[in-house]
């Protein structure tokens, strides 16, 4: 009896703190301007200069890389580590002596392809020699089979050569109609999937271009940060997940990386970003005012990656 009891008080207990995690709201810091234009960058550029505009931008990237310094260790994930490693070699960083990693991250066994820079791993020629000796099916029926994770994605993105006379339209079509059946927030992948392949294999028939535009359009839509950072709705210990940050610093810096984010265009959202990095330089896990100087790793990347596209491309685009 005395034991039943026990149990029953357990059982109460436990279903209190749950109902009291449930009713644990966060108010978020929402930013928001009392007059923002369509063409606020173009004003800013205007007013103070151009020269002044990228120093503005020196300043926030260093800001970003010292922080980062602190926190590479942190990152939980690979394609995370493996872009930071080739960003640094592609902007010369010079973060070589900081790019250790949690053991967790097995960097060793995955390649990668960006802005032309090519990280490969130990087992890259034997993969590809793997996939030359298979029949066109059998790596077909793996490509799909693997899509879903990490390992599948970039293996479509570093060996597209070996797999040019295996990847068809109705492939590509499958990759994106996959894509929509996850939740908005886990769709980054598959589009820097479509960013990278068109980048080094691209062919007109296979209207990569179209699916990359249309996934990037409906992911915008629900995380570009103008909309992300000005919302005012409360949530809680159960679903904070979708509140975070990180899959709209993704987005933003994958859509700059691939010119499907106008700078142009989208001014207002350029503007609400650079206000999203705090004093110190870092990037936030969410939007609330006691996270406001606590960087989240991954958003330290996705957030100094925007910060040197955005500085090249105004650097090209403004005179």
């Amino acid at each position: 009896m005395k034991r039943i009891c026990l149990f029953t008080l357990f059982v109460a207990v436990l279903f209190t703190n749950i109902i009291l995690a449930e009713n644990q709201t966060f108010k978020p810091n929402s930013i928001h301007f009392n007059r923002l234009e369509q063409d606020t960058l173009d004003s800013f550029i205007h007013k103070v200069g151009k020269d002044s505009v990228l120093h503005f931008l020196d300043n926030k990237i260093f800001q970003a890389k010292e922080i980062l310094k602190k926190t590479v260790g942190a990152i939980k994930n690979e394609p995370t580590a493996l872009e930071l490693i080739l960003l640094n070699k592609h902007f010369k960083l010079g973060l070589d002596s900081f790019l250790i990693f949690s053991p967790n991250i097995v960097i060793e066994n995955f390649s990668y392809v960006l802005y032309n820079e090519r990280l490969l791993s130990n087992n890259y020629r034997y993969t590809s020699d793997f996939i030359k000796q298979q029949s066109q099916d059998s790596v077909s029926n793996l490509m799909y089979k693997n899509i879903h994770n990490n390992y599948g994605k970039i293996s479509l993105i570093v060996y597209c050569e070996q797999l040019h006379n295996i990847v068809n339209p109705k492939m590509i079509d499958s990759i994106y109609q996959t894509s929509l059946n996850y939740p908005i927030n886990m769709r980054n992948d598959f589009y820097f999937l479509l960013i990278e392949y068109d980048k080094n294999c691209g062919r007109d028939q296979l209207k990569i271009k179209e699916f990359r535009k249309k996934l990037f359009e409906i992911n915008y839509n629900n995380l570009n940060l103008g909309k992300v950072l000005s919302d005012t709705s409360e949530f809680n210990n159960l679903n904070y997940q979708n509140y975070k940050l990180m899959p709209s610093y993704q987005l933003l810096a994958y859509s700059l990386y691939a010119y499907d984010f106008d700078i142009k265009k989208h001014q207002k959202e350029v503007i609400y970003f650079l206000n999203s990095q705090s004093k110190l330089g870092g990037f936030k896990e969410f939007n609330l005012a006691e996270f406001e100087n606590i960087s989240n790793p991954e958003n330290m990347v996705y957030g100094l990656w925007s910060l040197l596209e955005l500085r090249e491309q105004i650097g090209k685009l403004y005179p």
